[in-house]
């Protein structure tokens, strides 16, 4: 074989064996392309399955919130049905001990000098001492003791004969972080007496900060000290509410407490067993009050999806007709709503009522910053929306 032969049968073979690792690597790219098909197919089944884990956390936390709500619900039904059993227990011992007394040596007037012993069922053994069989004496002193106990009254029957409104005001939040430990009406026994809890409370550690959940006027208001440091707010409409067993008050009567705004500290002043808030809400300021003037807080305590709904109203409202917005955005601001949000634009966005355009820009932000903001259920409620 001569040399060229020789030459032309290498070239032959690195032809070939170009061509075979051409078509190598053409199968790599092949086999790559369809890796990163599959690769793309699986990132987006990960991605469908983490929405769907999103779903799913989403419903397990509202499970978890209805369970919580009535797991509440349970604790103040069994604190309900303690102090009611409580109350009976007491109930019999008095008329135990009472019954004994009158019909003892000691005189027929015994029996109800033995029930005005027991002043903390006088309101309830009263009706019962006037009709106890074979003691006209009893009638005596309950008639007389009737005249005199301020309940029995003329005035006091017609001021319980007097239809209270319902409150108008709306708590977006609990005061304090916690669970509820003391439900409206929950009864108490102490060993010697009976009382009705009338507000609910609320489980936190000394220093947990309390926050107004809704707007109102800081006012003075008659306390026996049972409830140590405390602020009480007018909401309005002659309805109050208290934030009792404080360490310290941030505000004073007079101020005006917008919602959200930080009303003190949490503490274990005035009569308590432990570091707790109670949170009461009544038609007087002169507190304690019977439990007939007060109403249970939690009733008017609106959920986060209600308060989403606001929040949304606001936003249509930002983003519809030009004159809708406007007439909403004239009542906002005469009721005070953009003072904030002015004080942090300054110059940067003025209202010159020239540039049409602008001014109605400037407007619809300043609607969706209230929809975000902590005043948006007063915003939603002025306007009506929701």
């Amino acid at each position: 074989m001569s040399e060229q032969q020789l030459i032309l049968s290498l070239l032959e073979r690195l032809e070939l064996q170009s061509e075979r690792t051409i078509d190598r690597l053409t199968a790599i790219e092949t086999r790559q392309e369809g890796t990163r098909v599959e690769l793309v197919g699986v990132n987006r089944r990960l991605d469908v399955a983490n929405e769907r884990m999103d779903e799913a956390n989403h419903r397990t936390s509202k499970n978890e919130a209805r369970l919580d709500a009535i797991e509440r619900r349970h604790l103040v039904d069994d604190g309900i049905a303690d102090g009611r059993a409580a109350q009976r227990q007491a109930y019999r011992s008095a008329f135990a001990r009472a019954w004994k007394l009158i019909w003892s040596p000691m005189g027929k007037g015994a029996g109800a000098l033995a029930l005005l012993l027991t002043g903390w069922t006088l309101r309830e053994v009263l009706p019962w001492c006037g009709a106890t069989a074979g003691s006209r004496y009893c009638g005596r002193w309950a008639a007389r003791w009737r005249s005199c106990w301020p309940c029995a009254s003329s005035s006091s029957k017609a001021h319980r004969r007097r239809s209270m409104s319902e409150p108008t005001v709306l708590f977006d939040r609990l005061p304090a972080a916690g669970p509820i430990t003391g439900g409206f009406g929950q009864w108490y026994f102490d060993g010697e007496r009976t009382w009705q809890h009338r507000g609910v409370d609320v489980g936190c550690p000394t220093g947990t900060p309390v926050y107004a959940p809704a707007p109102g006027i800081a006012a003075p208001f008659a306390n026996d000290g049972s409830f140590g440091i405390a602020v009480c707010l007018n909401h309005g409409a002659g309805w109050w509410s208290l934030y009792a067993h404080l360490s310290h008050a941030n505000v004073s009567p007079g101020n005006s407490v917008q919602r959200g705004a930080l009303l003190g500290i949490s503490g274990a002043t005035g009569f308590v067993s432990g570091p707790h808030l109670h949170w009461q809400l009544c038609d007087s300021p002169s507190f304690p009050i019977a439990i007939a003037r007060s109403r249970d807080p939690l009733k008017y305590l609106i959920s986060e999806e209600t308060m989403e709904t606001y929040r949304w109203a606001l936003v249509r409202v930002a983003g519809g007709p030009f004159r809708p917005m406007l007439d909403a955005y004239t009542k906002l601001h005469a009721a005070g709503f953009f003072i904030d949000v002015e004080a942090i634009e300054g110059p940067a966005a003025p209202i010159d009522n020239e540039n049409d355009l602008n001014d109605s820009l400037v407007r619809r932000l300043r609607i969706q910053w209230l929809a975000g903001g902590p005043t948006a259920l007063d915003a939603a409620r002025l306007l009506g929306v929701g």
